[in-house]
């Protein structure tokens, strides 16, 4: 499950902010890459790893996106920006 978070553009660089912590879990904002925030924006809407693919493919094989999309998500739950159900 994602937390709660927005996403803001500065020039080229999107910033992943936790919106949903307290003064003892505040999780330091995140820089992320196009690819990342497309992402981010489906997951957002509920979209499923394998619809996430399939909307930022862009040319490239499916499953290899959906590995990056995976080791993404892994990345996210590291950083405490997704929590497992």
């Amino acid at each position: 499950m994602m937390r709660d978070y927005e996403v803001y553009r500065d020039c080229d660089i999107y910033r992943l902010v936790c919106t949903d912590y307290t003064r003892d879990s505040y999780i330091e904002p995140l820089c992320v890459n196009d690819s990342g925030a497309r992402i981010l924006k489906c997951l957002k809407r509920g979209k499923s790893i394998d619809e996430t693919a399939s909307e930022v493919a862009d040319g490239e094989a499916i499953e290899q996106v959906k590995a990056d999309i995976e080791g993404f998500i892994e990345a996210l739950e590291k950083k405490g920006y997704m929590v497992k159900e």
